[in-house]
């Protein structure tokens, strides 16, 4: 079972929140938000707890993390995580600057956390085709 914690409770994060519900071997255990209101609605909904994103990082029940949070803290976050150990989902864009993306590499290799970013195929001629 992977224990999961999510920071960024906006429409994103609350879509990765229902995806987990339907994941047997993941469990969603907090959420974290800029806005202590978009925290608790999202907890409410999925029935988790709600936690400053330090907490989440720092906690030894959670695995991995979702970063559903908006692009400019994306790089902060995720060198925070991969120090905590913590295996990475981020959304997409990791960052608008490459130097800053490759430095994230660096720490995720580093720091041996698997991570994985968000990809939409909205444009892939297989996935328009799939969905017709």
């Amino acid at each position: 079972m992977v224990r999961m914690g999510i920071l960024g409770c906006g429409r994103i994060g609350q879509v990765h929140a229902h995806s987990l519900e339907r994941i047997s071997q993941a469990k969603l255990v907090a959420v974290a938000d800029a806005s202590p209101e978009a925290a608790e609605v999202c907890a409410r909904r999925f029935g988790v707890e709600v936690r400053d994103t330090a907490r989440i990082l720092a906690a030894k029940d959670i695995d991995a993390v979702v970063i559903a949070t908006s692009t400019p803290t994306h790089f902060e976050m995720i060198h925070a995580a991969a120090a905590e150990g913590k295996a990475i989902f981020c959304e997409k864009p990791i960052d608008l600057s490459s130097e800053r993306v490759r430095a994230c590499i660096q720490t995720i290799e580093q720091a041996g956390v698997p991570f994985m970013t968000a990809f939409n195929q909205r444009f892939d001629p297989q996935a328009a085709f799939a969905s017709e």
